[in-house]
């Protein structure tokens, strides 16, 4: 879900050049968040007091709080705007961008609103069986298989992995320590 708000997001309101620098960002972050979370569980596996599991709770809310505090700062994106039929939000969002530079903002907005109106023309009211028809079921079967990859290549059992090093190092310690360092 995050990746598509993310994408989505950026797309619309950030500069082109900027985009895949956003996405490189979205992604990297992802890495991090999987070291800290590998180094808070590594660092409090042997506590068996109620901080065990306090402060890996308390630490996934480390990054989400101010993201959720700046994202009320947020500008709103132009195109859901003029979609919605508010062109005078839609114009200080644009300037608030900074996309004046180019143009005019006024232009930039009568450009928008007349693209959303062409895509209203040529397209009809979309429903879920047409993702089941031509080249969207293409694109559906593409997304959900690269979804059901992840999982097919073991990233279930990756997320996973304490509860089977735990259990495997029970049974053998020593080749555990072995194999854990090798």
């Amino acid at each position: 879900m995050n990746h598509v708000c993310f994408a989505a997001y950026a797309s619309e309101v950030v500069p082109l050049p900027l985009r895949s620098a956003c996405t490189a960002t979205l992604q990297m972050c992802w890495a991090f968040g999987s070291i800290i979370v590998g180094a808070v569980t590594y660092v409090l596996n042997q506590r068996t007091d109620q901080w065990a599991y306090r402060i890996p709770l308390a630490v996934q809310w480390a990054f989400p709080t101010p993201l959720l505090i700046l994202m009320w700062f947020a500008p709103e994106s132009p195109w859901w705007l003029i979609r919605k039929g508010r062109k005078a939000e839609a114009l200080k969002s644009i300037e608030r961008l900074g996309r004046s530079s180019m143009q005019n903002s006024a232009e930039i907005v009568a450009m928008m609103s007349r693209t959303v109106e062409i895509e209203a023309a040529l397209t009809k009211r979309p429903t879920y069986m047409d993702l089941l028809r031509g080249t969207d079921l293409r694109r559906t079967l593409i997304t959900c298989f690269i979804y059901a990859g992840q999982n097919f290549a073991g990233n279930l059992i990756a997320n996973q992995a304490v509860f089977f090093f735990v259990r495997e190092c029970d049974r053998r310690p020593v080749s555990c320590c072995i194999s854990a360092w090798s």
